[in-house]
């Protein structure tokens, strides 16, 4: 009977963001409540797990984007060398290292849109706008007000000034085209941007996008970090417990388990909160609570 199980191991060495997300639902006072706001013409996003999924997919695309970049410059490099052998080519490599470039550039504002617009709900009272730039460039005083560690945060990541002023560009304004840089490595230049005339740089260059997407996200990933630490810290509930299912399978038959964020610091089991007293797999289970114990 065991064998038609798929047993769910615990886990207690989860990243500060994929805890946060999975005891985003601790958050106090509650913020997930799903209304109507028929002035504003659209529904909020609420539910605790709808964040959690958004957020989730949102750095998931950002990663597999980055891993895109990296798998598509030594493609740029062949086309490049055949290009050199033959004294003619296509840039189709190019062409779409450049497409995937720019996305990835996109994913990283994608996603931080998604910390913007959760902000404005851990803070309601503050009148935020949802826009992580507008946070950033022109409401930092007033976040400062309410939550300090966040606005340090906000004014020390400049990497995301150069991720928003190449997305604005690239998606508002003019093309980019890749270089080649003295050490034969894809660079990425405009000369001569459009959007100077809102206070941006003259020009946009990076030098190296290998080694670009590699700086940027490290930084995105110890930022992220970072502040769902620090949410964890300040609003988080530590003693309110969240579901996880711990077996499923059998004819469709699934466990649920509980723990709290403290439980999780202590590495203390689980709670099972399995509603039949036959389980599986209750003699390999070292949950509290067992459904042996409740006989």
């Amino acid at each position: 009977m065991e064998q038609n199980y798929h047993i769910v191991p615990i886990r207690y060495d989860y990243s500060d963001f994929e805890l946060f997300l999975r005891f985003i639902d601790t958050i106090e006072p509650p913020i997930f409540l799903e209304y109507n706001d028929s002035k504003k013409r659209d529904i909020k996003i609420s539910y605790a797990y709808k964040w959690a999924d958004s957020l989730r997919d949102k750095f998931d695309a950002v990663s597999i984007l980055y891993n895109e970049v990296l798998y598509q410059i030594p493609r740029w490099k062949s086309e490049l060398q055949q290009t050199k052998e033959k004294g003619y080519g296509t840039t189709i490599q190019q062409t779409i290292l450049l497409v995937r470039y720019e996305t990835f550039i996109n994913s990283i504002y994608s996603f931080c849109e998604n910390i913007g617009f959760l902000v404005t709900e851990l803070y309601p009272k503050a009148n935020l706008p949802r826009k992580f730039n507008e946070q950033k460039s022109k409401r930092l005083e007033t976040i400062r007000g309410f939550d300090d560690y966040y606005a340090k945060m906000l004014e020390s990541a400049d990497w995301y000034d150069e991720v928003h002023s190449m997305r604005s560009e690239a998606t508002h304004y003019l093309s980019v085209f890749i270089f080649i840089s003295d050490i034969e490595e894809p660079g990425y230049l405009n000369n001569k941007v459009y959007s100077e005339r809102k206070g941006h740089p003259e020009g946009i260059e990076v030098e190296n996008i290998e080694k670009h997407i590699r700086e940027t996200y490290s930084k995105l990933y110890s930022f992220v970090n970072e502040f769902s630490k620090h949410i964890i810290e300040l609003r988080c509930n530590k003693e309110k417990p969240v579901c996880s299912l711990c077996l499923y399978g059998g004819g469709g038959l699934s466990g649920v388990r509980t723990m709290t964020l403290n439980d999780y610091f202590l590495r203390n089991p689980p709670r099972c909160e399995a509603l039949w007293f036959n389980c599986p797999i209750d003699e390999k289970c070292s949950a509290s609570n067992k459904p042996s114990e409740r006989k």
